[in-house]
């Protein structure tokens, strides 16, 4: 198999695992509202929970873009998007610790600094791997060295 289908591969099941993984953190914000006080924003209070349900939403957001990008990866304006929005997740996190300094470095907001940081990288090193037309092409091609393997075996088996 060519080596830039199975990076696409590869990173389309990533992109699907973070996609669970960020609608498991938006269910949460629904769930328990004091979910990002306590694991994230430590210095900053919001006893109404507004703050909890603004994020669990743009989290789902989030989450729906990058199910959508794993399942049509080659689609270049979700593709952008995908990138804008795990850019847009690292700035934010950057900004809240040591700009607004709504919380810490601390495991929570590391993991997240971490697999947007990753995956803008799997991503932009996944984009010149997307003409559709070359992918096509490849296709074929593996499908006619199969047909040509096939057939000399049945040739080499009938002699």
């Amino acid at each position: 198999m060519n080596r830039s289908l199975q990076f696409i591969s590869v990173l389309r099941s990533c992109i699907a695992v973070i996609a669970l993984m960020t609608f498991g953190n938006a269910l949460q914000c629904f769930v328990d509202p004091s979910f990002l006080k306590n694991r994230l924003y430590t210095n900053f209070h919001d006893d109404h929970g507004l703050t909890s349900r603004i994020v669990g939403i743009w989290t789902l957001i989030t989450a729906v873009l990058r199910f959508t990008c794993a399942i049509d990866i080659y689609n270049k304006p979700i593709f952008g998007l995908t990138i804008l929005s795990s850019f847009a997740v690292l700035v934010h996190y950057i900004a809240e610790i040591f700009y607004y300094r709504t919380t810490d470095l601390m495991p929570a907001t590391s993991i997240q600094i971490f697999v947007s940081g990753i995956l803008i990288v799997g991503l932009c090193c996944c984009y010149p791997f997307l003409d559709r037309s070359k992918l096509i092409q490849t296709i074929e091609d593996i499908q006619d060295t199969n047909k040509t393997l096939l057939a000399k075996h049945r040739k080499h088996k009938t002699s």
